[in-house]
């Protein structure tokens, strides 16, 4: 995982060094719109390929993912420990940061709220390549949510999960 982030540093850092517009390197499929995406293919790509769980504590009841992950890897994950994220998509290829950083309208529970309420904490790197972990108490933490990226990119999201019953 961190020497991912040292490659998505690297790259931004590049970028705001030279004053260069850089966009996300997913295709035109991994993109969850409604036009094209073709003006996006004159910009640089930012290589941000994590789509793994970093790590998983049962006890503190909490996953920390990849933000390229989908919905169905990580419930699938957490249904042989009986626990959830709590808010889960119909949509199980859904990605956890585009549904942290897009729009992900559609998740919500009117138990647990919105899918972003159900995050501990996020790794970002922003836009000067400064990579940082920000918790509920950062004033980022409230914004970071339908950004679209604008603050930075996502690099980890952690969430608090909940404990289901195993006919759920």
């Amino acid at each position: 995982y961190n020497n991912k982030v040292d490659i998505v540093k690297t790259q931004i850092l590049t970028a705001y060094n030279n004053q260069i517009k850089v966009v996300t390197s997913r295709s035109e499929k991994e993109r969850f719109i409604t036009r094209s995406a073709k003006y996006l293919m004159k910009y640089p790509k930012i290589r941000l390929n994590g789509k793994s769980i970093i790590e998983f504590n049962k006890t503190e009841k909490t996953i920390r993912v990849e933000p390229r992950i989908n919905i169905g890897e990580i419930t699938t994950f957490l249904y042989k420990y009986n626990l959830s994220i709590g808010v889960v998509p119909e949509l199980k290829c859904l990605t956890a940061g585009g549904l942290i950083c897009g729009c992900g309208a559609e998740s919500t529970s009117w138990k647990y709220g919105v899918f972003f309420e159900r995050v501990r904490c996020y790794d970002i790197v922003f836009g000067n390549g400064e990579h940082k972990t920000i918790t509920k108490d950062d004033p980022f933490f409230r914004y970071l949510s339908y950004s679209y990226g604008t603050l930075g990119l996502v690099t980890s999201i952690t969430f608090d999960c909940i404990e289901i019953k195993p006919y759920v």
